[in-house]
């Protein structure tokens, strides 16, 4: 479990790092190998447990009347402890403090580590007005119970150790290789979003204040929801596993999750007066300008692993820019509620590429020839279609 959450957090630190411009090669070197390793071995123990199930099923015997209640009275026991688990699941420690949690919802928890309150508070309001901005639908994440949790430690003043232990005591993990795990990643990672738990339902956004800490052009609105965004993503996907064996992730290609949480990032933000999102929109268009004689270019940015071998071998593209380009494309010629509501709502239901088919009236494939036809338009014609001249 843990190394699976390693990888996950890993994943996310990267994608929202290169989104960023903050790229760090050194932490995504193996990646590829990780996720062909783990994905193969989940995928054989996935069959391993289905194979045994079926052998079971064919050396049953018809039960008794007898074994029959035997075996009703077993699950009756079985579903008193587990309504007992989940009652006392509705209570958790973090940082020494009980949280009680309600069924249905989730509870916002900021953890904030020697940073100054006034940055603090700066960086919890973001998130709340993401919140607000884009609420998760009633009823998305059943009767679970629900936490999200914002680290937000100093890289000066924290003790890292410390932090650490706090986060282990939440994580599925082994303390020891949970705690040493961390302390070797937290000083290189940037900010990133991780799904830890089922049940309990965990999140946790987590960052150093020196990423908070943005230059005049850059704004802690869209890093906040851009992460608030993430786990937007992922509560409509908790019936699906977290990585398909494509290594796509459950909740679509990296290409539409990265570029959506930078698109509603900067909505928000705008929101808020603190950016034009069609002057954002139209320095976009002008970076991608060079891009042309594509040939389905975002086949190429699917999965992790080939965002991080884009970003390590082919800098001149604007991989970043190119996801957001094609979600605001897509969110134009196809409304943002199919893109919001839609396409979300329906993913637990059919899986990405048939929500995407159902949404969005055409493949993945089918749009990826849309958007390099997209692309090889002038600046102007970009400007027009996506209504920001």
């Amino acid at each position: 479990m843990f190394k699976s959450f390693t990888l996950l957090l890993l994943i996310s630190l990267t994608l929202t790092t290169l989104s960023c411009g903050k790229s760090n090669n050194s932490e995504v070197k193996n990646l590829k190998t990780q996720v062909a390793a783990l994905e193969k071995q989940k995928l054989q123990n996935q069959v391993n447990e289905l194979e045994k199930e079926l052998s079971k099923e064919q050396n049953s015997k018809p039960k008794s009347d007898a074994k029959t209640k035997a075996d009703a009275k077993t699950k009756s026991d079985a579903k008193t402890k587990s309504d007992a688990k989940t009652k006392s699941d509705a209570k958790i420690s973090v940082g020494g403090a009980n949280i009680k949690l309600e069924p249905g919802k989730i509870k916002f928890l900021p953890r904030i580590h020697n940073v100054p309150s006034d940055k603090a508070k700066i960086v919890v309001d973001s998130i709340e007005k993401a919140r607000e901005w884009l609420p998760l639908p009633p009823g998305i994440i059943g009767n679970r119970s629900g936490l999200l949790i914002l680290q937000l430690w100093s890289d000066q003043n924290s003790n890292i150790k410390q932090i650490a232990e706090e986060r282990c005591s939440y994580f599925d993990a082994p303390k020891k290789e949970c705690i040493n795990d961390l302390i070797e990643m937290m000083p290189r990672g940037g900010i990133g979003m991780a799904k830890i738990s089922e049940n309990p339902l965990r999140f946790e956004i987590v960052g150093r204040d020196n990423y908070w800490n943005l230059p005049p052009d850059e704004n802690v609105f869209m890093i906040s929801t851009h992460e608030w965004m993430h786990v937007y993503q992922y509560a409509h996907a908790l019936d699906l596993p977290d990585i398909y064996g494509s290594q796509i992730l459950s909740i679509g290609p990296v290409w539409l999750t990265e570029g959506m949480a930078d698109y509603t990032g900067y909505k928000v933000t705008e929101k808020y007066g603190k950016v034009s999102y069609k002057k954002f929109i139209n320095n976009i268009i002008y970076q991608v300008s060079s891009v042309k004689n594509t040939t389905l270019i975002l086949s190429d940015f699917e999965t992790p692993t080939q965002q991080v071998q884009w970003e390590e071998n082919d800098r001149e593209t604007p991989l970043a820019a190119i996801g957001m380009l094609a979600v605001a494309y897509l969110a134009t010629t196809r409304t943002e509620e199919n893109v919001y509501q839609g396409y979300y709502e329906d993913l637990n239901k059919f899986g990405y590429e048939k929500s995407f088919e159902v949404n969005f009236g055409s493949t993945p494939l089918e749009f990826y020839k849309e958007f390099d036809e997209f692309l090889n338009k002038s600046d102007k014609e970009k400007q027009n279609i996506l209504k920001v001249n």
